[in-house]
């Protein structure tokens, strides 16, 4: 179900924000397809790790999630040390006015697919609630980059990295923060407050 909304999801953003027809035609080019494949599998693996996390007994090699968990990173320092299409420094002042568009689409794109994987495991009540939480959020996030990338026209070295990359790094480690608390609230017996009327009650004569 996870997998399902996320291509779903993946396609409707695509629409809306619009594949054109230069990201298209980068397909042919062998870096640019290394970064959508990339982030495509790597997007489906953490979904994976993350169901496999909920269930008990279902765990993955911790040396195989380590990786996964530092994809956005890697990808970063990839980009930064092959530059691939070439990149000029022009201040923050104008990364963060070109860039602010990828970072909110990142983000929105990742929010349906968060919340509907956080709802569906949290069912699971799974015991290694932060270690599930932060694939839930590393999954969604990758699939907004995924998205942002194809729909992106800049191939700027320094756009990707700080446009792409360091907010996927950074909304995946918040929303796993998250994630693993409303996991960890989640398998909490009820309050104490909810019980002590009843208690009380059977008390009585």
């Amino acid at each position: 179900m996870c997998c399902g909304v996320q291509i779903v999801v993946a396609l409707i953003a695509a629409k809306i924000f619009g594949v054109g027809l230069e990201a298209l035609s980068r397909l042919t080019q062998p870096a640019y397809l290394a970064i959508v494949a990339t982030l495509a599998v790597s997007s489906g693996a953490a979904t994976f790790v993350a169901v496999r996390s909920a269930i008990p007994g279902r765990g993955v090699r911790h040396a195989s999630a380590a990786v996964l968990l530092l994809v956005p990173l890697l990808m970063a320092t990839a980009v930064w040390l092959t530059s691939p299409w070439g990149g000029t420094w022009h201040g923050w002042v104008q990364l963060v006015a070109g860039g602010k568009a990828c970072m909110g689409r990142i983000t929105v794109v990742a929010g349906l697919p968060w919340l509907v994987s956080l709802l569906v495991l949290r069912r699971l009540a799974p015991l290694r609630e932060y270690a599930t939480g932060m694939f839930i959020g590393l999954s969604a996030f990758l699939l907004g980059a995924l998205v942002v990338q194809m729909v992106c026209g800049e191939t700027d070295t320094y756009h990707m990295i700080f446009a792409h990359y360091v907010p996927t790094i950074i909304g995946a480690v918040a929303v796993g923060l998250i994630s693993g608390v409303v996991l960890r609230r989640s398998r909490r017996p009820e309050s104490s407050l909810f019980a002590l009327p009843i208690e009380y009650a059977s008390a009585g004569p």
